[in-house]
C-alpha cells in the first residue's frame, strides 16, 4: 500500500510545483497538501500520514505550533522543515522540536523527493511480513526485548495503525490521532495484517501501563464478545437445529454433528474455529511460562454447559453434560 506525504506550505504554487513534480514517484507515496497549521493537522487526523514536509512561517497555525503538536501526539512521524528564513538560532530550535531535517529555500524538488523517500524506507529497514500472526509476531518482540516501531495496515480496510516497543515493553499505540489501549485493541482485531518494522522508537513514556499479555487477551476477548453480539441478530435458517440451552451460546455455535454414540457425560464434540484465537494465545502464555505445549482447556460455564477446548487445526470442542462426572473432565484434560 502506498504511503502519504503531506506538504504544508501557504504558497500556493509552490504546494502545487511540488506536488506536480511528485508525480514522478506516485508508485512510491501518495501527495497530500494543506495551506496552513490547521489544515495539516486535520489531514492528520483524516489520513495516515508517514511523513510531514512543512514552512515554518504560515498563518492561522505556523510551523512551530505544528511541530509541537506533532511532538506530542505524532512522534513517530518525521517532519522535513522547510523555510526562507533560516538562522543558526531558528535552525537549532527546528531540530530541538524534534523535526528529522532542515531544508532553506529555494531548493531543488527532487532533492526534496529523495529525501522523504529515504525516510520512507526507514519504516520499514527492519523487514516486511505479510502473512503472520500479530499476537506471535508481538510475543517474540517481547521475548526478544526488542526496541522497534511497528507499523501495521489492515489488508481488509486499509486502516494503518502504529505499535511502539521499547526493550520488548508496549509503551503505545496510535491509529490517525487515536492513543492508548483502544488504539491497541482495534490493531490487534484485524484479521489481515501487513507489518513493517523500524528498528527504533522515538518513544520513552509508557502510556499503556498494562503489560502485552493482559492487552492481548482484553483485545481477543473483546473482538469474541463483538462477534458473539453480532451473530445475536442472524437469524437461523429453517430446519437448523436449536441449541440445547439458550443461555450457552458457544456450545450452540458447535459445527460438526454429534457423533452417534456419545461418551457417557459429553452431549456433543465439534470443530469450532471461534476458539482458535483463544487457543492461539493459551499456547503463546504457556510458552512464555515454561508450561509446556497445551493439551487441552477446561471453561466452566457455572450453571451452563461446561465446555473443553482441544487444539488442532481447528479447535475441538467438546459440549459437557450438566453434572458431567469428574472423571470424564480429567481423562478429557490428561488423556
Amino acid at each position: 500500500m502506498k504511503k502519504n506525504a503531506l506538504i504544508v506550505d501557504d504558497d500556493r504554487i509552490l504546494r502545487h510545483l511540488i506536488k506536480k513534480k511528485f508525480q514522478a514517484h506516485a508508485s512510491v507515496f501518495n501527495t497530500l497538501l494543506a495551506a496552513d497549521g490547521v489544515e495539516a493537522v486535520q489531514s492528520l487526523k483524516d489520513n495516515a500520514v508517514s511523513i510531514v514536509v512543512t514552512d515554518l512561517h504560515m498563518p492561522n497555525m505556523d510551523g512551530f505550533e505544528l511541530l509541537a503538536h506533532m511532538s506530542a501526539s505524532y512522534p513517530d512521524i518525521p517532519v522535513i522543515v522547510l523555510t526562507a528564513y533560516s538562522t543558526p538560532q531558528s535552525k537549532q530550535r527546528v531540530l530541538d522540536t524534534g523535526a528529522a531535517a532542515f531544508i532553506e529555500k529555494p531548493f531543488v524538488v527532487e532533492d526534496l523527493a529523495e529525501r522523504v523517500i529515504t525516510s520512507l524506507e526507514k519504516e520499514s529497514e527492519g523487514g516486511t511480513l505479510q502473512t503472520v500472526s500479530i499476537d506471535m509476531f508481538l510475543q517474540l518482540v517481547e521475548m526478544e526485548q526488542k526496541t522497534c516501531t511497528i507499523r501495521v495496515i489492515n489488508k481488509d480496510t486499509g486502516n494503518q495503525g502504529v505499535l511502539f516497543f521499547k526493550g520488548g515493553e508496549l509503551l503505545d499505540a496510535r491509529i490517525r490521532d487515536m492513543h492508548g489501549k483502544q488504539a491497541a485493541y482495534e490493531i490487534f482485531s484485524w484479521d489481515s495484517p501487513s507489518l513493517s518494522i523500524q528498528d527504533t522508537c522515538v518513544l520513552n513514556k509508557k502510556v499503556i501501563k498494562e503489560d502485552l499479555q493482559a492487552v492481548l487477551f482484553d483485545a481477543m476477548r473483546l473482538k469474541d464478545e463483538a462477534g458473539q453480539d453480532e451473530s445475536a441478530f442472524r437469524e437461523a435458517p429453517p430446519d437448523a437445529p436449536q441449541p440445547v440451552e439458550e443461555a450457552a451460546p458457544q456450545a450452540a455455535k458447535v459445527h460438526a454433528p454429534a457423533a452417534p454414540a456419545q461418551k457417557k457425560g459429553i452431549a456433543s464434540t465439534g470443530a469450532d474455529p471461534a476458539w482458535d484465537n483463544l487457543m492461539s494465545l493459551t499456547a503463546i502464555l504457556g510458552a512464555n511460562i515454561n508450561a509446556g505445549n497445551v493439551k487441552a482447556c477446561y471453561i466452566d460455564q457455572g450453571r451452563e454447559n461446561g465446555l473443553v477446548l482441544l487444539p488442532g487445526d481447528e479447535t475441538t470442542v467438546v459440549v459437557l453434560e450438566k453434572n458431567c462426572p469428574g472423571d470424564v473432565i480429567r481423562r478429557l484434560l490428561y488423556e
